[in-house]
């Protein structure tokens, strides 16, 4: 199979289609593409072991089917490959970007954890757009990987585009706090004062007797509680 691997990801000296070309979230085109496709077809299913799945994926591993494949390969495995990842010595933030929309959730989530450690700005506007990913575990590895990645970037405006994203979706969801205080702490290191969030007043129903889904007595008293971002 490894002429055929060649063969369709451009590794063959004699031709064949280049690299970024292939991608294996498409059918493939050919009878080469095909057996690529499968690899990574088998790299997704729960029906082989670790051990298996790097012996098939061998040459894919090995880079000779380019940098963003075999990257790809090793965030479908286990947590020795995905420290591989994280360890890899060239600059991946491009690579890893192109798989950040990948159907599997374990993949997307492992992609946050290699961004936050890289600490590379060029990956803040598809990390922000992952903040209203409708899946919570998403939303909450991006949003901490974006607060990790913030104690990295010395860039005051860029930490301060990301302070804003965060803050944004933090009223709105009630979420990512934990990211929040991260980027907050990043820019009072750097001498930049940052202003508090306003407080929010919400008004809830205390008690009340109506039965589930009905409104209650109109009566009832409201308690009103104060929403504060934690500093």
């Amino acid at each position: 199979m490894t002429e055929q691997v060649r063969t369709a990801l451009g590794g063959n000296e004699n031709g064949g289609r280049p690299v970024e070309a292939y991608r294996t979230s498409k059918p493939p085109l050919n009878p080469e593409e095909r057996a690529v496709y499968q690899v990574f077809d088998k790299l997704r299913s729960k029906s082989y072991t670790l051990i298996e799945k790097r012996k098939m994926a061998e040459e894919i591993l090995r880079g000779d089917c380019g940098t963003k494949h075999a990257l790809h390969a090793r965030l479908l495995m286990g947590p020795k490959d995905l420290q591989e990842v994280i360890d890899y010595p060239m600059d991946i933030v491009l690579p890893i970007l192109e798989l950040v929309g990948d159907r599997e959730l374990v993949v997307r989530e492992k992609i946050a954890q290699v961004l936050a450690v890289r600490g590379d700005e060029r990956a803040i506007d598809a990390m922000c757009a992952k903040l209203d990913a409708d899946n919570y575990s998403e939303r909450y590895n991006f949003g901490l990987a974006l607060g990790k990645m913030a104690l990295r970037i010395e860039d005051v405006e860029a930490l301060k585009k990301i302070h804003s994203e965060i803050e944004k979706k933090m009223m709105e969801k009630n979420e990512f706090s934990s990211a929040w205080r991260y980027v907050r702490k990043r820019l009072s290191k750097l001498g930049v004062v940052v202003p508090k969030p306003e407080i929010k007043r919400v008004a809830k129903p205390k008690g009340g007797s109506g039965a589930p889904g009905r409104r209650g007595d109109a009566t009832i008293p409201l308690v009103l509680e104060r929403e504060k971002a934690r500093k």
